[in-house]
């Protein structure tokens, strides 16, 4: 068999910006320095996707560039679509006591599909199975990940058609579902009517699939394609990785804010850590099982199955103590570990640009499969430039 090319993009809200920047640096023309959206897909025979990189791949396909899509994520006309804020009347009182430890909803679900299906036009509602027809391309599949409110379990679209029947599902209605995060953003489950019932629908990261690599993985193997065979470009939405205080008994560093203490534990702060847990280990290690399920190993310095790109806000340790990326404004740094995913003010987006930029000249690192208690890369890449060159 022919190599069987994989695009993975993570959730992460409006950082996935990030992944949109990354594909334009990847496939821009030489002249131009602009990637058209149909030579990306083209790469690919199979795209899988949750949330804010479901977002990316419905924005790739309603493009003609990678810099719309990039201008997308920049335009607050459009995020305040998507993130439509809950107003004070539309907050029960639970909500406004719980949005005091900021905790509990901020964002109407009801308004985001309207949101979607407003950026993407005549394709928000072609049907997944049929979206290549539509946009002239013969490949790649896709996959969109989602948990389903009702069953309690990971589900999947696919645009693949099963006993010659089109997937119902429409490309705004999986976008829908799959970027519908709870507790903290949005109100209720997506709902939408498919397979002739009331479907509820919450964000694929529910299922542990934020970062959806292995399930592409599995679904390639299960397709009949030899590990050997199988490519992986994983692309992420920015990543915290900060050096764990422990009892403040660590040497002095430069500022405070490159480690992170431990927090007070209580219900309240339980809950918040919970909340945020789907988008923080599942996703991480899904890169290292997914290298493991293609046949490579724990070894440092293995080569690893899959390229993992993804922007990582970190410190770096030099002469025994925790120091700033070279080159790299504290308040900036420390802007960036406060910020949520939600991120939807011009200000805010600007900062995860900035660190996309600095990300992808080398200026912080990349995300490595698997690290060592010093941060340092011992399987994968540890700089951008690394990863684009291996893929």
């Amino acid at each position: 068999m022919s190599t069987y090319k994989i695009l993975s993009l993570d959730g992460g809200g409006s950082w996935a910006i990030l992944q949109a920047m990354a594909l334009n640096d990847i496939y821009k023309n030489e002249v131009t320095g602009v990637a058209k959206c149909t030579d990306v897909l083209a790469d690919f025979d199979l795209v899988v996707t949750n949330s804010g990189g479901s977002l990316v791949l419905a924005a790739i396909l309603s493009r003609d560039n990678m810099q719309e899509v990039i201008d997308l994520f920049k335009n607050k006309t459009v995020r305040d679509k998507i993130f439509s804020k809950l107003s004070f009347w539309e907050k029960s009182f639970a909500s406004h006591i719980t949005n005091l430890k900021k905790l509990g909803p901020r964002y109407k679900t009801s308004r985001k599909i309207d949101g979607i299906r407003n950026v993407l036009g005549e394709f928000a509602d072609t049907r997944l199975t049929d979206i290549n027809e539509k946009k002239g391309i013969t490949k790649p599949q896709y996959m969109v990940m989602t948990f389903d409110y009702d069953r309690n379990k990971a589900t999947y679209f696919r645009s693949t058609r099963i006993d010659n029947k089109p997937n119902e599902v429409t490309l705004a209605q999986a976008v829908h579902a799959s970027s519908n995060a709870p507790i903290n953003y949005f109100d209720k489950p997506a709902e939408f009517m498919y397979q002739g019932k009331t479907r509820r629908y919450w964000d694929g990261a529910i299922g542990g699939n934020n970062n959806p690599c292995l399930v592409a993985v599995i679904e390639a193997l299960a397709l009949g394609y030899k590990s050997e065979d199988i490519k992986v470009l994983s692309i992420g939405t920015g990543n915290n990785l900060l050096p764990m205080n422990y009892f403040n008994t660590d040497p002095v560093d430069t500022y405070s804010f490159l480690k992170q203490d431990e927090k007070e534990q209580s219900l309240l702060n339980d809950i918040a850590k919970q909340a945020s847990t789907i988008l923080n280990e599942p996703p991480d290690v899904a890169s290292y099982m997914a290298h493991v399920a293609l046949g490579g190993n724990g070894n440092t310095g293995n080569t690893p199955k899959i390229v993992r790109m993804n922007a990582l806000i970190s410190p770096e340790l030099k002469n025994g103590k925790w120091t700033l990326p070279v080159g790299f404004d504290p308040e900036i740094f420390k802007q960036l570990i406060a910020l949520d995913m939600d991120a939807v003010e011009n200000k805010e987006v600007e900062l995860i640009e900035y660190l996309g930029n600095k990300w992808l000249n080398d200026g912080v690192k990349n995300q490595a499969i698997r690290a060592n208690s010093d941060l340092e890369c011992e399987i994968g890449f540890g700089k951008y430039s690394e990863a684009k060159n291996a893929w």
